[in-house]
């Protein structure tokens, strides 16, 4: 399990390979670095995939929290992924930073960007949106995830 939520993070936007660009004012962004720092689970993902404009599949996911991975966001930069189901082992470790209403995250090797939505002090959301016309089709994918804060 704990296998799969770090792949589902780091694999949002590796599920559909192509770029999207998305352009927002300073104003609209949803908090700063400081609001992320601290650690969350994993609460809930919903999400759809539209070919054409249709939606041809659509979820909205509760999460076993006992199950699901801990991120932990330091202020430093780095990045903690903890298991509670093996005595709270890290089990990957990256680095993270806040701009411009997106959260760049390293870990493995691999990049993923993703916007902040929305953060609280208890609650984060975070998405991915992308869109793309392949041989005449236009795909379009949206995908939320839903955290609460475990600690600061």
């Amino acid at each position: 399990m704990k296998k799969i939520n770090l792949l589902f993070l780091f694999g949002l936007l590796s599920i559909l390979t192509f770029n999207f660009s998305a352009c927002s004012d300073d104003d609209e962004n949803a908090g700063s670095s400081g609001d992320i720092v601290g650690t969350w689970i994993l609460t809930s993902t919903e999400g759809w995939v539209k070919e054409n404009g249709e939606i041809i599949d659509e979820w909205n996911i509760p999460e076993e929290e006992d199950e699901s991975l801990y991120y932990s966001f330091h202020s430093d930069g780095t990045l903690e992924f903890i298991d509670p189901t093996d005595d709270y082992e890290v089990v990957e470790t990256g680095t993270w930073r806040y701009e411009k209403g997106k959260i760049h995250l390293c870990a493995n090797g691999e990049n993923l960007v993703v916007t902040l939505m929305s953060v609280s002090k208890t609650e984060m959301v975070i998405g991915v949106h992308e869109k793309e016309v392949e041989d005449g089709i236009t795909y379009e994918y949206y995908e939320a995830e839903r955290y609460r804060k475990i600690s600061d």
